[in-house]
């Protein structure tokens, strides 16, 4: 059964550390590392340090603010999806209180609807939680993540933001200041 789990159901991170460290260090996940580097620098090596980082990251979960789950695929940990307004400097022209929403799906579990299932979930929690609203940067050229966030109301800009050239910048809801 496919399911996206908060990581503060989870009790033991130790098979989750193992299937997140093993596919992000699959060749044909790089493009993982170019937008996650630092997502793929704490869960995609050592697994004894990658259970750590989950459990720090479930310490940081709080509802409303930073809230972070893990995509799975029947028993194996595929990827994972974050929504947080807790960061230092959003883009300018963004509510403070808007979060930015990402995740990713891992090869070779691409294309087998569990991205859709992520952003789903996801538009639930902004919901719920957050307001209603949202912000995310596309890589240009992503199709699969174009569309998926465009089919759940989000609206791609114009806008360029230093330090992420090449992507679109994404509003969802009253995201704009």
């Amino acid at each position: 059964m496919n399911r996206v789990i908060s990581l503060t159901e989870i009790d033991d991170f130790t098979s989750t550390a193992k299937d997140l460290s093993s596919l992000l260090q699959r060749p044909d996940n790089a493009d993982i590392a170019g937008e996650f580097p630092a997502t793929v620098s704490r869960y995609g090596g050592d697994v004894v340090e990658s259970k750590a980082h989950l459990e720090a990251a479930r310490n940081l979960y709080k509802i409303g603010s930073r809230e972070q789950f893990i995509v799975f695929s029947g028993e194996h940990a595929v990827g994972m999806c974050l929504i947080s307004n807790a960061l230092d400097t959003p883009p300018e022209g963004i509510n403070p209180s808007a979060p930015n929403i990402s995740g990713f799906i891992s090869n070779p579990y691409r294309a087998r609807g569990l991205g859709r299932l992520s952003i789903e979930e996801r538009m639930k929690v902004l919901k719920k939680n957050f307001d209603n609203r949202a912000w995310t940067f596309v890589r240009d050229g992503n199709f699969p993540s174009e569309h998926l966030v465009t089919s759940v109301g989000f609206q791609k800009t114009d806008r360029e933001i230093e330090g992420w050239e090449g992507h679109h910048l994404y509003l969802f809801g009253d995201a704009e200041s």
